[in-house]
């Protein structure tokens, strides 16, 4: 499981930005525990496969 600031740090952005991304119910499956949020490191990769670019023109 990521923290928030351990997402943050791995994607390079402001904690506050994956706020907003959770806030408007966008960004990666997460879990709240207590005040925490955690997200899965499979969840986490899962989001960033679905959301790559590819530019070559090639899958």
């Amino acid at each position: 499981m990521l923290t928030e600031k351990e997402l943050a740090a791995r994607w390079q952005v402001n904690p506050g930005w994956l706020a907003t991304l959770r806030s408007q119910r966008r960004g990666p499956v997460y879990r709240k525990i207590g005040f925490n949020v955690r997200y899965r490191v499979s969840d986490v990769e899962a989001y960033e496969d679905k959301h790559a670019v590819n530019t070559s023109g090639t899958v």
